[in-house]
């Protein structure tokens, strides 16, 4: 995990999080995050690895995966799936940009 800044506690899915206040607030979630009690390693797995069907097995069943998930989205940015590294939030860097770009997307349909 890294030292993100996200709200802390909050419940609403990590797509709807603004992106202000997810930088604005301390990430104290990272202490309750089940990655932290495994080999790091697990989390970076190598291309067909079966590592990563066990990491995306834990962040399924982590309590702060959408805090991860968020602070992840928002540290990546726009940044290409090949500037992207490692499970998180239970997600690949393919799928995590993916989602990003969808994220982006409806913000822009919305101010417009």
């Amino acid at each position: 995990m890294t030292n993100a800044t996200v709200r802390a506690g909050a419940s609403a899915p990590a797509a709807e999080w603004p992106t202000a206040q997810m930088a604005a607030l301390p990430a104290t979630w990272t202490a309750s995050a089940l990655c932290a009690q495994v080999d790091p390693e697990l989390f970076f797995p190598e291309i067909g690895g079966s590592s990563a069907v066990t990491a995306r097995r834990i962040c399924a069943a982590c309590p702060v995966r959408a805090e991860c998930l968020a602070a992840a989205l928002f540290e990546e940015g726009d940044c290409a799936p090949s500037y992207r590294h490692g499970i998180r939030g239970g997600l690949s860097p393919r799928a995590r940009y993916a989602l990003g770009r969808r994220k982006r997307s409806d913000q822009k349909e919305a101010t417009a």
